[in-house]
């Protein structure tokens, strides 16, 4: 017997693979839309890998509803809105902040890789035979010489997300969303102290809680929501930033519309079904 829940899941499919096709056809058309300065390929690297993120993190969000409850959603828009505030801070001063970010990265990836030749060390064998580090240490090498990489323990900006958000005007956002969804990143007890434990039934043990997990959620549509308002968030900063144009229809205000629509037609059903129900009352 069909739930609700399954009944949802399916009149929503056909919206999210089209919203799906949609934005990465917005994101096709900013990127032809956008000049290519030989002279700043790194601007362009970072950026575009930026909004790429924030799109293949909403579509693998979209296409998972069994993912839209509070132990996972969160985790994606979380990633989401960091990921939105580091592109804000960095179109802000594209070629010096694109370089350092780059540059962090491959700093944290030299030493990933030393610590991982130091297991290898340890465990008896020989890293300089290990596959995978000769594939990622020429990684590094492809972009910047391994031995002139440095390593930077600190954030990559110098300065913590608050910090990067009230420079580009984003401290609202890091207020309300960023701090939100903090919590369930770091598992702190406001979030873990209401979906990960319960009250034990046992009235002799104090009524204390015990550990579950909790599956009683249905699949709330303001996850995929809120991850597809991000990207349309990140292109408008975009556009705004370097004068970009995209003739393509916005992939955020189609799914918007569409489940608004779909939540209508339910409202609608539903009442139609009440006469009904009132006449089966009165037949018993």
């Amino acid at each position: 017997m069909s739930t609700e829940s399954d009944m949802f899941a399916t009149a929503i499919a056909p919206i999210l693979r089209t919203y799906i096709g949609m934005v990465r056809e917005e994101l096709r058309e900013h990127w032809k839309r956008w000049p290519v300065n030989m002279a700043a390929n790194r601007v362009h690297e970072v950026v575009g890998a930026l909004i790429a993120r924030e799109v293949s993190l909403a579509t693998r969000l979209v296409q998972s509803p069994g993912n839209w409850n509070p132990h996972v959603g969160p985790l994606v828009l979380r990633v989401m809105v960091d990921n939105h505030i580091n592109l804000a801070w960095i179109l802000a001063q594209p070629e010096d902040r694109a370089r350092k970010f780059v540059e962090h990265g491959l700093g944290q990836e030299k030493l990933i890789i030393e610590h991982r030749k130091a297991t290898i060390r340890e465990s008896g064998g020989d890293p300089d035979t290990d596959e995978r580090i000769k594939a990622d240490e020429a990684w590094i090498d492809s972009q910047k010489f391994g031995f002139l990489t440095e390593v930077n323990i600190g954030g990559w900006s110098g300065l913590d997300a608050r910090k990067m958000a009230e420079e580009v005007g984003l401290l609202e956002v890091h207020r309300r969303d960023y701090t939100t969804l903090s919590c369930p990143v770091h598992n702190m007890w406001n979030h873990l102290g209401r979906y990960n434990v319960e009250r034990c039934k046992n009235p002799l043990h104090g009524l204390h809680k015990v550990p579950c997990d909790s599956t009683r959620f249905e699949m709330d549509i303001n996850y995929p929501l809120g991850a597809a308002s991000y990207v349309e968030g990140s292109f408008e900063l975009f556009r705004d930033k370097t004068g970009v144009t995209c003739p393509a229809p916005s992939a955020f205000s189609y799914l918007e519309d569409a489940v608004s629509k779909l939540g209508d037609e339910g409202e609608t059903e539903e009442a139609e079904s009440e006469p009904q129900a009132a006449e089966d009352e009165e037949a018993l």
